[in-house]
């Protein structure tokens, strides 16, 4: 009972989104590195559609329907979205560094998040 207090699905849903973006932030620091290798095409992962599909069928009815959060992975795939350039390289550094920026806002904001639910438990189970 205890740990289902403790590990309960918001914070397994917290850590799996900071373990998403944390994995997101080394994609996009590859597409970096990356920006001059000809032929090269951009990669991203996927998370949150995943976490989101989890969410939603964490009350489905029949545990066939359900999807464990914990069981969430993120997915890698091949970004072409982007148009090529003459090299054969989609990477845009300007869009590159904005979603880096916003991806370090998501990891912050997911690992804080953390962290107060854990210092409140850490409270609680001090009594103060």
């Amino acid at each position: 009972m205890i740990d289902k207090l403790i590990f309960d699905n918001t914070s397994l849903l917290l850590e799996k989104a900071a373990s998403g973006a944390s994995r997101r932030q080394d994609m996009i620091a590859g597409n970096l590195a990356n920006v001059n290798t000809p032929g090269y095409i951009r990669r991203d992962i996927s998370f949150k559609d995943q976490l989101a599909s989890a969410i939603k069928n964490n009350g489905a009815e029949s545990p066939a329907e359900r999807v464990s959060i914990a069981r969430t992975v993120a997915q890698t795939y091949m970004d072409n979205s982007m148009p090529l350039r003459l090299d054969g390289n989609n990477v845009d550094v300007d869009m590159e560094m904005a979603s880096l920026a916003e991806n370090q806002i998501e990891y912050n904001a997911y690992t804080r998040l953390l962290t107060d639910k854990i210092s409140i438990m850490r409270s609680v189970i001090k009594g103060r």
